[in-house]
């Protein structure tokens, strides 16, 4: 949003009468710099919340039939108060303890494990004690005059019975803390529109072999068996490498390797050169960053006028298929461990309440922190490979550069590398160039940036990095100039912002060229992973699990170099470098008509620009008025 002009939050207009309110912690603050200071119009300082008292809690209580056990602080709400439940478009509720306390006039609860690292919980444990009633489902509900809590630790020396199972071996079943909630419920959304409820693993399977991934707290280990015991499942269980077992259940558990069978996991220090050796032919290559999620590319889910839709993605039928996928990035741990079960046989995905077969999917990551419980195949990126396909003395030049810079070479800075030797003088001279405009070394610039300049490197890359420094005129350039340059030119632009305009930029249709805008790319935490396909030139751009054709689709990003407080350089451009220096109007020539009017001009003018050089030079952030 620019201030005053064309107010908007990802496309949705915003009234001149509402302001922006931001809420944000010291330390956010602080890594943002001056940055910070720069873009807001009153900045105010919270008092600091005074520490929380905690109520007394009894240690080492045995854990009644009747007593509320709170195995995870995320979902107190829904064990304590109670949640919705929804059968086939029949909205209920199942009540929680509270609520149930309030029905029968129960005087007293024990709570185990109670969130009071939670604020909210702190503030609804308070009024609750002060008025003896709550607020659930839009109503009241008194609780009795003496009502009290009573808050405890429970006694996990001893742990539910597990029922050992026969000869025949359970479903494989994954236990970390993505998949936990499924053994208690799930739903599925069905063809009419609703919402049915599912049994969970253990209700719905008499016997399970456990296959644990991940660190649960004793008390999740606790009420994990209690469910089984409630359901009579019968248990196996098996842990990967380095996951916690409670002292009294190590008799009970088999520990095994990690998990391999299916499907493979390859961890590389350069995502391009192993894709490169390991991609199946004809294979769909999906970009994964840290934001990716499950549903948003196998299974789209969606409410409207009360009916649920749940759609198969494109990406998801091409599994069903048989189509080899490789996914490739950088995957949250959440990801990550709802694809733990395309590595046990048989390999799937866990889909609307149903496994889909998936066989041919190859996994390529850089992190292998979110996969620590599957087996990893190494694949190291060795850059003399690439050095070796220019002559010696070029390929001198180049590691010179390199080692100037402080830069590390990826192999994607060799793929545009021409077969025709005579032409790889040529090319390392313009990799140089780009190599130090993305350190930061800029070129002084005598005549602005025209809309000529930028169209003209848009025609030979699918996007560009307009570089400059702070307070240039970057963005009014894209929006504005680059604009109305198009419309005098018959070339129209149809320009589209943010990620949230990403949708609309591929499904664009008319004679207009759609570019992306992305302004002030390097302050947020964004690699822009799902921009790799267009980075190397492919024809078709998946996104959400459907694929788009790409025609003439091009991308501009804006930003300041890296060396600015609060900038930092997102994944993509360190492997495709398409930097380009940027120089506004002569800031004389944009104030002059602005102040023709004023008494001292001259003079008026001379202090904005000592004052806006002065600027600069310190990275103050500079916005547009």
């Amino acid at each position: 949003m620019i201030d005053n002009e064309d107010r908007n939050l990802g496309g949705l207009p915003v009234p001149p009468n509402v302001h922006i309110v931001v809420g944000m912690d010291e330390r956010s603050a602080f890594k943002m710099g001056d940055d910070f200071y720069s873009r807001f119009d009153a900045i105010s300082q919270a008092p600091e919340i005074p520490p929380a008292t905690i109520p007394e809690i009894k240690l080492n209580q045995p854990i009644g039939d009747d007593d509320v056990l709170f195995p995870s602080p995320l979902n107190w709400e829904s064990i304590f108060l109670g949640r919705h439940t929804f059968d086939e478009g029949t909205l209920d509720i199942l009540p929680g303890a509270l609520l149930k306390a309030s029905q029968n006039k129960v005087s007293k609860l024990i709570l185990h494990n109670a969130p009071f690292e939670d604020p909210k919980f702190r503030f609804f444990i308070t009024e609750l004690m002060a008025k003896k009633r709550f607020f659930f489902n839009g109503e009241w509900h008194d609780l009795p005059k003496d009502f009290r809590l009573q808050f405890a630790q429970p006694d996990l020396s001893t742990y539910p019975d597990v029922i050992r199972p026969g000869i025949t071996p359970g479903k494989k079943r994954i236990v970390n803390q993505t998949t936990l909630p499924l053994f208690s419920n799930q739903y599925k959304i069905t063809e009419n529109g609703t919402l049915k409820p599912l049994l969970g693993f253990f209700a719905a399977d008499p016997e399970i072999e456990l296959l644990v991934t991940d660190n649960l707290t004793e008390i999740q280990w606790y009420s994990l068996l209690k469910e089984a015991k409630k359901a009579q499942c019968t248990l196996s269980i098996k842990t990967t490498p380095n996951v916690f077992v409670p002292e009294p259940l190590k008799q009970l558990v088999i520990p095994i390797e990690a998990l391999g069978e299916g499907n493979r996991l390859i961890i590389s220090n350069d995502l391009d050169d192993a894709e490169e050796y390991y991609k199946p032919a004809d294979a769909i290559t999906i970009n994964s960053d840290p934001k990716t999620n499950f549903n948003s590319l196998f299974f789209h889910v969606s409410l409207k006028n009360k009916v649920f839709q749940g759609e198969e993605t494109e990406l998801l039928k091409a599994i069903k298929k048989g189509k080899p996928i490789l996914l490739k990035g950088r995957f949250s741990t959440t990801f990550a461990q709802q694809l733990q079960t395309l590595f046990i046989e048989p390999p799937t995905l866990w889909v609307n309440g149903e496994p889909v077969s998936a066989k041919n999917i190859t996994v390529i990551s850089d992190n292998a922190a979110p996969f620590k419980a599957l087996h990893k195949t190494a694949h190291v990126y060795r850059p003399e490979e690439d050095f070796a396909r220019l002559s010696s003395d070029l390929a001198e030049q180049l590691k010179k550069v390199y080692q100037k810079l402080k830069l590390t070479p990826y192999h994607s800075h060799f793929l545009d590398l021409p077969n025709d030797s005579t032409l790889h003088a040529k090319w390392l001279d313009n990799l140089t160039q780009r190599l130090e405009w993305r350190a930061g070394i800029l070129p002084n610039i005598a005549k602005p940036t025209t809309p000529e300049m930028v169209m003209h490197y848009l025609d030979e890359h699918s996007f560009v990095f307009l570089t400059s420094k702070t307070g240039a005129g970057k963005s009014y350039f894209v929006q504005k100039i680059l604009s109305q340059y198009g419309k005098e030119h018959h070339k129209p632009i149809t320009i589209y912002h943010e990620l949230t305009g990403v949708n609309s930029w591929l499904t664009h249709k008319g004679e207009s060229q759609p570019i992306l805008f992305l302004d002030e790319a390097n302050i947020s935490q964004e690699h822009y992973a799902l921009f790799e396909a267009l980075a190397r030139g492919d024809k078709k751009f998946w996104y959400e699990g459907t694929c788009y054709p790409l025609k003439n689709h091009k991308i501009i990003f804006a930003g300041n170099p890296t060396h600015y407080e609060g900038r930092f350089e997102p994944d993509l451009f360190k492997r495709f470098p398409n930097y380009f220096p940027f120089e506004g109007q002569r800031l004389d020539k944009i104030l002059s008509p602005i102040l023709e009017h004023c008494d001292n001009a001259p003079i008026l003018l001379k202090l904005i620009e000592t004052y806006y050089s002065k600027a600069q030079d310190a990275g103050l952030n500079i916005t547009p008025p």
